[in-house]
């Protein structure tokens, strides 16, 4: 399989070089916000409010945004065919084939159960939003704010090896309190660059409001495996997110990592039981402007 081959059923697109500007050669530009609430918890846990970029209020996934209204509906009992209405329901992969610039699909409470297959995502949407019109999928209940487990929107590998969720040349996308995770009485491994989150060659991504469990999941492959990857992307959002159980030992074995990728804001997350945190690199050449 080559390094730009997605997810079997979906077509490769070449990124959209028109839909915002780069700004900045070799190395991705960083810029830090000093933390202002006190970084180090008591448990050893970390708070990140930092930013390596302007958190622009127009983008979106801005910090405290209010869930927004739904256009369809995601159910973990929904059986195919539907038409994505509350009353017919689209399965998770229906969603993400079907979605489109402005649609806001509400992913029910329940278990959503993926085999990953390598590094790029399994689950995938199949197309690009617009700077007006983001696709958001959007948990029922944010996964940050709810306690209960049964009330989340749980996606899970119990088996496969690679990445569960993520983008791969689609733009303008948000992922908005869903709780990914490793089942560890399954049998998923880690594999190199196949990390739960896996965001790759897009521009305009949000993680957000979410839980990523790692399940303390031993690592077997020798490289770049974390709770949430990106690599060659521009305008990256990470924030309000719950990062735990990651078994890392080395530094490319962080629960953030973060390789090419220009113009990210990665702020208020609490990362804990986990080696390092969040690792920069940018030896690998950015996206061409």
């Amino acid at each position: 399989m080559t390094s730009r081959q997605r997810r079997s059923g979906g077509a490769g697109r070449p990124l959209d070089r028109g839909a915002a500007p780069l700004r900045g050669e070799g190395t991705p530009r960083i810029r830090h916000r000093p933390q202002d609430d006190g970084s180090t918890q008591g448990d050893g846990s970390t708070t990140n409010d930092g930013a390596t970029g302007p958190a622009d209020p127009t983008e979106p996934g801005v910090p405290d945004d209010a869930p927004l209204p739904p256009t369809h509906f995601v159910r973990a009992l929904a059986s195919g065919g539907g038409d994505g209405s509350i009353a017919d329901a689209w399965t998770f992969e229906e969603a993400l084939a079907a979605a489109v610039a402005g649609d806001v699909v509400e992913i029910g409470a329940g278990v959503y159960a993926v085999v990953p297959e390598n590094r790029f995502a399994r689950m995938q949407p199949a197309n690009s939003g617009s700077e007006d019109a983001p696709i958001v999928f959007q948990a029922e209940n944010r996964a940050i704010s709810t306690p209960d487990a049964e009330a989340r929107s749980i996606v899970v590998a119990r088996a496969g090896t690679g990445s569960l969720i993520g983008v791969d040349e689609e733009n303008y996308i948000v992922f908005d309190g869903l709780d990914v995770r490793i089942d560890p009485a399954g049998t998923y491994v880690t594999t190199s660059e196949g990390s739960l989150v896996s965001i790759w060659h897009s521009r305009h991504v949000a993680f957000q409001y979410g839980i990523v469990d790692c399940g303390n999941q031993p690592i077997s492959g020798t490289d770049n495996w974390g709770a949430l990857f990106s690599q060659e992307n521009a305008f990256l959002r990470v924030h309000h997110n719950h990062f735990i159980n990651h078994a890392g030992t080395r530094e490319n074995h962080s629960v953030i990592q973060v390789y090419d990728t220009q113009d990210t804001s990665i702020y208020r997350n609490t990362i804990e039981g986990c080696h390092e945190a969040i690792w920069f690199k940018g030896e690998h050449a950015p996206p061409a402007t």
